[in-house]
């Protein structure tokens, strides 16, 4: 890629911002779980940054592009980035041409990890919400039980991915769930999970396991042994597709693979 003028530099920022938004993509629609997959691209982006920073002296050329802006800041005498690079090159005796690039994918990068960023904060925003919001709210479900217990519990269901690529529930899917399960609005309708085949073992374990959750002599949140088939209900008559006479026969850990 060869750079000759701040519009082509401009391009070659775009270019390389294309190229990481296209792996992102590509990355977060294999990724199986989403908070594992942001923290690694969040140390992916910053490995790459420091990368430049130490091969390239990009802090000297911010620094020199700065100062020059500063004293020579008259309509006559106003030069682009790109020609303050080439100054600092010629000054400095610097390869411009790699030096530009690396300036351009750092700027790039930088672009998109608040793109990321924002990204994140919006696939994650309603779930800390609500977190945030049931301090003071009661478990209908489980009087005895802090709402944030089940939500902390099945928010997974929003971060893993089925076999088809997709989450098992949106987060519109999931605060619904709780609303209707967990705050007694039992107007809302039944959500469906999205699954492929030969997953509902899956999804039983889940809610398998917030029985034992719940049942665990230490957390002391069930004050009966006889509680079982009201949490094989809660994946009954919160779900459509979900039959409990069914379950009865299939609630438990029955599946290897673990959430």
């Amino acid at each position: 890629m060869k750079i000759e003028n701040q519009k082509e530099y401009l391009k070659a920022i775009s270019n390389f911002e294309d190229k990481y938004i296209s792996d992102f993509n590509v990355a977060k629609d294999d990724a199986v779980n989403l908070e594992l997959f942001y923290t690694n691209i969040f140390n992916s982006y910053n490995g790459r940054m420091n990368t430049l920073q130490n091969n390239y002296p990009i802090n000297a050329v911010k620094f020199f592009i700065q100062e020059w802006i500063f004293n020579n800041n008259s309509k006559s005498n106003f030069k682009s980035e790109f020609e303050i690079i080439e100054l600092f090159c010629k000054k400095n005796k610097c390869d411009f041409e790699k030096l530009a690039l690396a300036m351009a994918e750092l700027a790039a990068i930088q672009k998109v990890f608040k793109r990321v960023i924002q990204e994140k904060e919006k696939q994650f925003e309603l779930n800390e919400g609500t977190t945030e919001k049931i301090e003071n709210e009661e478990n209908i479900f489980c009087k005895s039980m802090p709402l944030e217990v089940p939500i902390k519990h099945f928010k997974v269901l929003t971060e893993r991915k089925s076999k088809n690529g997709k989450p098992f529930l949106s987060t519109d899917q999931f605060n619904s769930f709780i609303d209707k399960a967990f705050k007694g609005k039992q107007n809302l309708k039944k959500e469906r999970f999205n699954l492929a085949n030969r997953e509902k073992l899956f999804i039983v374990k889940r809610f398998y396991q917030f029985y034992l959750l719940a049942t665990n002599t230490e957390q002391g949140y069930e004050n009966t042994l006889q509680s079982k088939p009201k949490y094989i209900k809660l994946l009954s008559d919160n779900f459509t597709n979900w039959n409990y006479e069914s379950l009865k026969h299939n609630f438990g850990n029955k599946v290897k693979p673990e959430w």
